[in-house]
């Protein structure tokens, strides 16, 4: 299989697992080319993080929109997110084992070493305090501050 072939057959192949306990020998074909060929193995990476709604080029690296986009799955326990992330306030978390939830507030990206945007929490804050909501927690607020479009649309 060719780079091509990989990529036009992503749709088919990449959320199908084995038929009666085995992989049919074309999807084989296509995991060999994702192991053998990196750029393809990257693009698969990418193309899975828009399906799971995070944009890589709206982070420092692919590992970390990645890691958002892919909770370790563990049969007993569920999904495991390896890192959290505030859309409305542009927060990374590592998330902490505990009843309830509990996470660390990370700065730097942890596979690049990127240093990461400043919180953007208190801006959040400040711009629904300025549209007249007093505890933003508890009332209905508008869609856009629920997820990242308040602060990208106003940093265009």
């Amino acid at each position: 299989m060719d780079c091509a072939g990989f990529r036009a057959s992503y749709e088919r192949w990449w959320n199908q697992g084995p038929v009666d306990n085995e992989y049919p020998r074309e999807q084989q074909e296509w995991f060999k080319h994702r192991q053998d060929c990196p750029a393809c193995h990257e693009w698969g990476r990418q193309q899975y993080c828009q399906h799971r709604g995070i944009e890589p080029a709206q982070h420092c690296c692919l590992d970390l929109a990645y890691a958002i986009a892919h909770p370790v799955e563990i049969l007993h326990q569920g999904p495991n997110r390896a890192l959290d992330w505030s859309r409305a306030w542009d927060e990374y978390w590592i998330p902490v084992p505990y009843d309830g939830y509990s996470a660390n507030l990370i700065r730097y990206c942890p596979w690049c070493g990127t240093r990461l945007p400043h919180s953007k929490k208190e801006q959040w804050y400040q711009a629904l305090y300025a549209l007249g909501f007093d505890d933003p927690g508890e009332q209905a607020i508008p869609a856009e501050f629920r997820s990242d479009r308040w602060w990208r649309e106003r940093n265009q």
